[in-house]
């Protein structure tokens, strides 16, 4: 996931995550049987989200809008996406994405 420019406490934050298959050369965009959904952690660590379901605009392609508070943290956030295949393999990524809210 890209990082975020920074954005105010109070603004809606867009996520966007691509689900593809690496088994196959080159890997193709495709619907998870469970998931996506996303976490986001505020930056002292607290969850603010919790399998967060994510909307789906096309084959493999998902997307989230999480609205910020004008009382939220400032500082670095952090968003983890998870998604199952069809044979029942989870899989949470490895690299965070983040975005940071300022005052």
């Amino acid at each position: 996931m890209a990082v975020v420019p920074n954005k105010r406490a109070g603004d809606a934050i867009y996520l966007k995550v691509f689900v593809k298959d690496g088994t196959v050369d080159p890997p193709q965009l495709v619907d998870p049987t469970s998931g996506p959904i996303v976490d986001i952690y505020r930056p002292d660590g607290s969850t603010a989200v919790t399998s967060g379901v994510m909307t789906k605009v096309s084959t493999g392609i998902y997307t989230y809008i999480f609205q910020t508070q004008t009382t939220d943290l400032n500082g670095q956030w952090l968003v983890d996406f998870i998604a199952t295949d069809g044979a029942g393999h989870t899989s949470k990524s490895l690299q965070y994405g983040f975005f940071n809210l300022t005052a």
